[in-house]
């Protein structure tokens, strides 16, 4: 803008997007994303967590290639995933995330809208089965949300094997429902 008064002329310079706090926002945003994979998803959890929270994904990754075969891996540019789908009726289910953080994530935000569990009952069973595991504990308000725990909780073969009957159990529930309603359950 240029001011002009009592003979003086000012022009005021007026930078739009070039301060350096916009420069840092926009290199942020065109950060190369990175495709994760088995391996290196492993390799990040052991790297940070240790022998034994890696030896845990592997297990779980194991069981999941049999029951949830799509599997997922994330293209987060720090934090890695591995989603297993479940593809049944027209519906895909994703009962669980593992995160390169350690975490553990169930996905009942997903669950409250795709039948068997749309009901918070049957969330609340589901939370039920999982708060068996030593140091899980999800209460209603985390039944529509994305609740996590940490995966060296199931270090112990014992809780380990809750989480997997749990998985288990979700799986059965979702095939029950489909079979029920007199649709093919598996897609694929």
């Amino acid at each position: 803008p240029r001011y002009s008064g009592g003979g003086l002329q000012t022009l005021v310079p007026r930078v739009v997007g070039q301060t350096v706090e916009a420069q840092v926002r926009k290199a942020a945003g065109t950060r190369p994303k990175r495709q994760w994979n088995e391996e290196t998803f492993l390799e990040e959890l052991e790297l940070h967590h240790g022998k034994e929270v890696k030896d845990v994904a592997e297990k779980v990754m194991t069981w999941s290639k049999e029951h949830l075969p799509r599997l997922y891996f994330g293209t987060g540019t720090k934090l890695g995933s591995f989603v297993p789908t479940l593809d049944c009726g027209d519906e895909a289910y994703w009962p669980f995330a593992l995160c390169t953080d350690g975490t553990v994530s169930i996905q009942f935000q997903y669950f409250k809208i795709r039948p068997p569990f749309k009901s918070l009952e049957s969330r609340q069973e589901l939370a039920g089965h999982l708060n068996e595991i030593e140091g899980v504990n999800f209460g209603d308000d985390k039944l529509g949300k994305r609740p996590t725990f940490k995966m060296s909780l199931l270090v112990n073969p014992d809780s380990l094997n809750l989480f997997i009957k749990a998985m288990e159990w979700t799986v059965g529930e979702i095939h029950r429902y489909w079979e029920s309603n007199g649709n093919d359950p598996v897609q694929g």
